[in-house]
């Protein structure tokens, strides 16, 4: 459900445990809220329809940049290729 909210840019509020796997997002993709005032307090700053699309295209922004195929692609390109470099390199050494 987060991702969905999150691939829509709609404003999202969670819980930490909600959260989870949404790393550096806080703030900036959603808003984190464990108690009843916190969720109040998010609520409050969603009133105002300027703070709803703000969040709301940080959090499509978030999800392309950090949890869009193209990025888990580009973090496994990145560690295989620097792994294989470094193999290749290693190889030389010995030789």
């Amino acid at each position: 459900m987060r991702f969905e909210a999150l691939s829509y840019g709609l404003p999202l509020v969670t819980t930490r445990c909600g959260a989870e796997g949404l790393e550096n997002g806080n703030n900036t993709a959603f808003l984190l809220a464990d108690t009843a005032a916190d969720f109040c307090a998010a609520m409050l700053l969603l009133e105002l329809e300027e703070n709803r699309t703000k969040l709301g295209d940080r959090a499509t922004n978030y999800l392309k940049s950090s949890l869009s195929a193209e990025h888990y692609f580009q973090v496994l390109f990145d560690t295989i290729y620097w792994k294989v470099c470094l193999e290749t390199i290693h190889q030389a050494e010995v030789k």
